[in-house]
């Protein structure tokens, strides 16, 4: 099913209305807390069947691998441990919104009533995926935490955590770096276009 919604004109500023500081929102999005896997899965398969998939991993200079610190790891004597951890673990990330299921289209609802149109969703199934380094981006952002937790540190030093149904308004330009602490599903909306 391919979900129509409005192109936001390319002229369209956020900082206007929203400001050019970090705001974060506890439990405004409920339903996007009720995202599933169920939801998800789906999704990687014909993203990638359509050539949308990306996946992050070591051959983009711009990311590096989720910092983990393993219990037990070093007590450990099988040698299968220490191969497994040399497996690249990616973040998947869809681009498009043509193959979002029916209730993934309603839940998203409560963004586009911010008038949010472009959707990004940053999904890892383990802790040692590769992430986007400390970056900036050309667009301001509006990030939706869905399943697990995720971390995001800024110049100033300042850190926020979302949990499910947590979101974060952050200007363009301004720097910051991801992290996660297990799998995880981040919906990423701007105003500028749709993909």
């Amino acid at each position: 099913m391919k979900a129509q919604f409005e192109i936001t004109p390319t002229t369209y500023d956020p900082t206007i209305e929203w400001g050019d500081e970090v705001k974060v929102f506890r439990g405004r999005f409920p339903l996007h807390a009720t995202i599933t896997w169920d939801n998800i899965v789906p999704l990687w398969q014909q993203e990638r069947n359509h050539d949308y998939l990306r996946c992050l991993t070591p051959d983009n200079h711009q990311v590096y691998e989720n910092p983990i610190d393993y219990e037990g790891e070093t007590d450990n004597p099988d040698l299968a441990l220490e191969i497994d951890r040399q497996v690249l673990i990616p973040t998947f990330i869809t681009h498009t919104q043509d193959f979002l299921d029916p209730n993934t289209v309603n839940i998203c609802q409560e963004a586009y009533d911010l008038n949010l149109k472009n959707l990004h969703i940053y999904s890892n199934v383990l802790a040692e995926s590769f992430l986007f380094k400390s970056h900036r981006d050309p667009h301001s952002i509006f990030i939706i935490q869905c399943i697990g937790m995720i971390q995001y540190e800024f110049e100033d030093d300042t850190i926020h955590q979302l949990h499910p149904g947590d979101a974060i308004y952050i200007p363009r330009g301004l720097y910051h770096a991801p992290k996660i602490f297990g799998p995880r599903v981040t919906f990423s909306y701007n105003w500028h276009y749709r993909r």
